[in-house]
């Protein structure tokens, strides 16, 4: 998920993409929206033989569909690396371990699955050497080097990659050997990938390359992880004008429940899965993107003999949400007896929600006009049951075999989808070819079995699903999460494709692409015999874009069903094929617009409704890695700006990516998502949504002055008299001035007067920003008064020795100055109450 950039790599979007990709979900896939209970992190621990082969293992399962750019870290010296979780999440990649000298097979090899272009490689040559970096060069790769004098330097270096400063980061204890892992920067990654970028500090000191970042970048919000943070180093994050807060436990897996619960209060987490590291390990230093894709925390154990008090109170609370869980690491670093104890603590396993068992298991049909027989057993005698044949985008299984499908309608029934494949033959007997056959009787054993035949010229994928034949509607009946509430089993996918094609030149024309697999490397399509045929593409060839050669990244970035594509195509494994793309597809301004699907409300469980949603929906034509990007401006403005953190949700069933704007600030606001075409680099933009108007909560909190002073003009230089200007300045707006507002002073020798709006004096606020010895201040955070008359004896409370108000003069009590929610003026509080 993902994540936390308005940037989304649009692979296998739309039906037409995804046609052949298969059910998605075997094991690191879609999780379903609101969970029914289990827990089993045993079922999915991601492991290798070492840290590095366990980052490699992650990395492809976290990027099924590869990825342009990789981050790359040293495996050994794991304490430079526990910011690059932010690094990753720019650039929506996953995180690979190097050893200093050398790139390990395991790390390599996963470099050619994701079929990386670019590293992005984290610290100096004391981390990755030139060794290092010249094996990934020869590899194929566009090194980048973030790096700085030290650790500390390094994370800053990290933190400045992001065009737009974050205004809020981590701050995580660095001051460790270099073999050892920061775990609450571990714990906090997912978080990072999502936006939120990790600096480091020493636990007594604060070091001068992380003031530099949090001066420089702007930073207002500083999070503390973990209690090893000293308030010495509190103190000096406060004195560089950010406020501290901080999330921390008594030990490792306390703190990481906090941080879990603090994702969830921001809307990045969700309930229903979570993962499980060794809190003292490294294996799990690159679960970060993972887990942020996933919408799931990491929990921490207190290393191999202790689940963790934290880990077991967060496992316990959500269990009846919970169903999806992963370990990260082997059984050396998360022993069963850890995730046995998670197991339980999250409320067990769920199996699968299927109850009837429909075999074959997967396959793939080569070729055209076949057949395919399946059977079905544990049917209950007396029951007819119905077996009707569902596009495989139109349902996911989960990492626990629980599936859910597309529903329509009322009451919800599952949406079958488009599907040339019949059904012509039940239990022995021929019937009238069709998509969903009912009325079955199960046989005397107690079982059904059906003929499925493919169709004569087009590429499709499958499953049968076999139900009760009755309820309200014939289709399957599901419930609000899409999941069947009647008994059901569903069969192996069946994938047809049309054969190989032949050697020699051909020509699919624009339209003419009937299906793109950019997880088996084919295309389908009609090049001019009537009938499909299948070309198959690798590392081996050719790619051309309109005669220009082009990476093969770049043409499965650029491939599209609506595109046209000429082709020399040689079969022969070893043979070179060229594959020349016609113009990219460019989604049209209609297919991106915002208008009318644009809502506000409160969607990162906060308080206020101050987040804008944007659901897009994605043309399937596009070109496969078009980027899309969410823009905003304020109504009244004319150029739009890119929103760099919003939280970014694609479905592929839906055919639609969410975006979420959240805790925006006030006002009146136009939004658009623009496309950017992979190959040229084309942007079109969308079409603008009708004003989506934030208002301002009611601010609660007091206001306090920061700034009293006079100016004079006329009249004795050391009083309050006709001509003088008082002004104060508060720390956050307050309300409009009425006639009768009052501030009464005191002088040094006892003089008391009222200042009184109306009465001797004329009182103002801005209705513009007001700059004071350098510092802007928004509208309505100055109040100045202009004195008219000196203060009579009928405003004196009392008189002092001499005559009049004398400077200094100090503010004792006031009414009328509060904010728009009626929150007095907080004079107790305020920094500044003397004129002078």
């Amino acid at each position: 998920m993902t994540a936390a950039t308005s940037r989304l790599r649009r692979r296998g979007i739309g039906a037409g993409v995804a046609a052949l990709v298969g059910l998605s979900g075997l094991g690191f896939a879609a999780m379903p929206a609101q969970a029914a209970a289990g827990f089993n992190p045993a079922g999915t621990q991601v492991s290798g033989v070492d840290r590095f082969d366990t980052a490699a293992q992650i990395a492809t399962k976290a990027f099924p569909g590869g990825s342009s750019t990789v981050v790359v870290a040293n495996g050994d010296r794991a304490i430079d690396a526990q910011a690059g979780a932010y690094a990753a999440g720019l650039n929506n990649a996953p995180i690979l371990l190097t050893q200093k000298s050398n790139v390990p097979a395991y790390t390599v090899n996963a470099i050619k699955t994701l079929k990386a272009t670019k590293a992005i490689v984290l610290g100096d040559s004391n981390s990755v050497d030139a060794t290092a970096i010249a094996q990934m060069t020869a590899a194929g790769l566009q090194v980048q080097v973030v790096s700085g004098s030290d650790r500390f330097a390094t994370a800053a270096a990290i933190y400045n990659l992001g065009s737009t400063k974050s205004s809020t980061v981590f701050l995580a204890r660095a001051d460790l050997l270099a073999g050892q892992v920061s775990p609450d920067a571990l714990a906090a990654s997912p978080l990072s990938f999502d936006g939120t970028p990790v600096l480091l500090t020493n636990a007594g000191s604060l070091p001068a390359a992380t003031a530099s970042a949090i001066t420089s970048g702007g930073v207002k919000n500083v999070v503390v992880l973990g209690n090893a943070i000293t308030d010495s180093v509190k103190t000096a994050v406060t004195g560089l004008g950010a406020t501290v807060t901080t999330i921390a436990g008594d030990d490792r897996s306390l703190t990481a429940q906090k941080i879990a619960e603090y994702g969830i209060q921001q809307g990045k987490y969700q309930r229903t899965t979570a993962t499980i590291a060794n809190g003292d390990k490294i294996d799990a230093l690159a679960a970060g993107p993972w887990a942020a894709k996933n919408n799931a925390p990491i929990l921490l154990t207190l290393g191999t003999n202790a689940l963790g008090t934290g880990t077991t109170n967060y496992l316990t609370a959500n269990a009846s949400t919970l169903v999806t869980g992963v370990a990260f690491g082997d059984t050396n670093s998360v022993p069963t007896s850890l995730t046995a104890a998670a197991k339980t603590a999250g409320g067990g396993d769920v199996t699968t929600n299927a109850t009837l068992n429909v075999t074959p298991t997967d396959a793939v049909l080569t070729g055209f006009s076949t057949t395919r027989q399946y059977s079905v057993t544990g049917l209950a005698a007396g029951s007819n049951y119905r077996v009707t044949l569902v596009n495989t985008a139109n349902v996911t299984r989960d990492a626990n075999g629980v599936y859910s499908f597309v529903a329509a309608g009322t009451p919800k029934v599952v949406t079958p989808g488009t599907v040339g494949s019949l059904i012509n033959v039940v239990n022995g007997v021929s019937v009238t070819g069709a998509q969903s056959v009912g009325g079955i009787a199960p046989a005397a054993n107690g079982s059904i079995s059906f003929t499925v035949s493919t169709p004569t010229s087009t590429a499709e994928s499958f499953v049968p699903v076999v139900y009760v034949d009755g309820g309200a509607d014939t289709r399957l009946e599901v419930d609000a999460n899409n999941r069947p509430t009647e008994t059901f089993g569903v069969g192996g996918r069946t994938t047809v494709l049309p054969p190989a094609a032949t050697f020699g030149a051909s020509t699919v024309a624009p339209g003419a692409i009937s299906a793109i697999s950019l997880t088996d490397d084919y295309l389908t399509g009609d090049a001019g015999s009537g009938s499909d045929v299948r070309f198959a593409w690798d590392s081996n060839d050719t790619f051309q874009y309109q005669g220009l050669a082009i990476t093969q990244a770049q043409f499965e970035s650029a491939i599209s069903l609506g595109q046209g594509i000429s082709i020399s195509y040689n079969p022969a494994a070893s043979g070179v094929s060229t594959f020349n793309l016609g113009a990219e597809i460019a989604p049209s301004s209609g297919d991106i617009t915002a208008a009318g699907i644009t809502s506000v409300g409160n969607f990162d469980a906060g308080t206020a409704s101050n987040d804008v949603r944007v659901v897009l929906p994605v043309s399937p034509l596009a070109s496969a890695g078009t980027v899309y990007t969410l823009q905003r401006k304020l109504t009244s403005a004319s150029d739009y700006t890119t929103v760099t953190n919003a939280t970014v949700t694609p479905d592929a069933a839906a055919g639609t990516i969410t975006f979420t704007d959240n805790n925006v600030t006030p006002g009146a606001y136009t939004y658009r998502v623009v496309a950017t075409l992979p190959v040229t680099g084309t942007v079109v933009n969308g079409t603008a949504s009708t004003t989506q108007t934030i208002t301002a909560p009611a601010d609660t909190t007091a206001p306090k002055s920061v700034y009293a002073a006079l100016t004079t003009s006329g009249g004795l230089t050391g009083s309050l008299d006709a001509g003088d200007t008082v002004t104060i300045a508060f720390d956050r707006a307050v309300a409009a001035v009425t006639a009768g507002d009052t501030i009464r002073v005191r002088d040094a020798d006892g003089t008391i007067v009222d200042l009184v709006a109306g009465t001797g004096s004329t009182w103002t606020l801005p209705t513009g920003p007001t700059v004071i010895n350098g510092t802007s201040y928004a509208t309505g955070q100055v109040l100045t008064i202009a004195i008219t008359a000196a203060p009579t004896t009928a405003q004196s409370i009392s008189g002092g020795t001499t005559a009049g108000v004398q400077l200094p003069a100090t503010i004792i009590d006031q009414s009328g100055t509060a904010t728009s929610a009626s929150v007095n003026w907080d004079l107790a509080g305020s920094s500044d109450v003397t004129i002078n």
